[in-house]
């Protein structure tokens, strides 16, 4: 990836936070942390990676609510950003989170299970 486009993901990162926490009134978006964005070579999808602190109906709504307000947001992203072409925001589920913790309690068990055998 060029230094352009990781410039260019990290500046829509940040806005694209911004605008979520500050800008969006919509009772249907949860805790949301952008953890990645990802922009195709021609710039014209931006592809924003979200983690929801919430339960997983609750996720689905706020993934739902945030691409009825893409075009909103990406109104509100040309007024702050300058870039020849606005891309299209596409939000999707960031799961990286959800399957470390997932990875980190069945480290746990089997440490747990080690100690108790160790035990014995």
């Amino acid at each position: 990836m060029s230094g352009r486009l990781k410039r260019v993901n990290q500046l829509l990162k940040e806005e694209i936070s911004q605008i979520i926490q500050k800008e969006l009134d919509n009772p249907s978006i949860g805790f949301v942390t952008v953890t990645k964005v990802d922009i195709n070579h021609d710039l014209s999808i931006a592809k924003v990676y979200i983690s929801v602190m919430e339960k997983n109906e609750r996720k689905q709504d706020t993934l739902k609510a945030l691409n009825n307000a893409s075009s909103y947001i990406k109104k509100l992203l040309g007024a702050r950003i300058k870039l020849r072409y606005m891309p299209e925001v596409k939000f999707f589920e960031d799961k990286s989170i959800d399957e470390g913790l997932k990875l980190q309690r069945l480290f746990r068990k089997i440490d747990t299970e080690r100690n108790e055998k160790n035990e014995s």
